[in-house]
């Protein structure tokens, strides 16, 4: 009985891993296609220094509920445009600061975890153009997604549990029934 546990125990740790790995990198797949969708548009208005133009882009994208903010650098890795409706926040620009510092080419596909008012964010980026510092963040709050992964959770531990359970009964009900006759021996 103590080996059934044991496994059901594993079995869900290695269902959560699985789930939370799964998620994170389709966050980050979901971030390139996304950039891989604007990054034109989005160059063209770099070069050609039209921030209202990206701004719009932004806030669209932003409007998105899972999305918490979206801002862009130029090809020198200064911020160029952003989708928050006031000024941009100092932990966002202290860590766009460490971003350049440590060259941003040397650094792609980073990862960042926030917690703010509105819950944890990932942060996410993506090179706009190849081979310069123009650059793509994307927050992305996981409330819903950690909802989402719950439900997953739930739906999966739920049957699971019950399968190994009723997998206990019977391995005591066959364990009894077939050495019933050895105890009248």
């Amino acid at each position: 009985m103590g080996i059934v546990t044991l496994l059901m125990l594993t079995m869900v740790f290695y269902v959560n891993q699985s789930l939370n790995q799964h998620i994170t990198s389709g966050q980050h797949a979901w971030v390139e296609r996304l950039r891989l969708t604007i990054s034109e548009g989005i160059s063209e208005n770099l070069h050609q220094g039209n921030v209202d133009d990206v701004q719009k882009l932004l806030h669209n994208i932003a409007s998105d509920k899972i999305i918490e903010h979206v801002y862009v650098t130029d090809f020198d890795g200064h911020l160029f445009a952003h989708s928050f409706t006031s000024a941009f926040p100092t932990r966002l620009y202290e860590n766009l600061k460490q971003h350049r510092a440590v060259n941003f080419l040397n650094e792609r596909h980073t990862f960042h975890e926030y917690e703010t008012n509105n819950g944890t964010i990932y942060e996410f980026d993506e090179p706009i153009v190849p081979d310069t510092k123009a650059t793509l963040f994307i927050g992305i709050n996981q409330r819903q997604i950690r909802a989402f992964r719950m439900n997953t959770f739930k739906n999966i531990l739920y049957p699971t549990l019950l399968i190994g359970f009723i997998g206990v009964i019977i391995a005591v009900l066959l364990g009894r029934r077939f050495s019933q006759p050895l105890y009248s021996l």
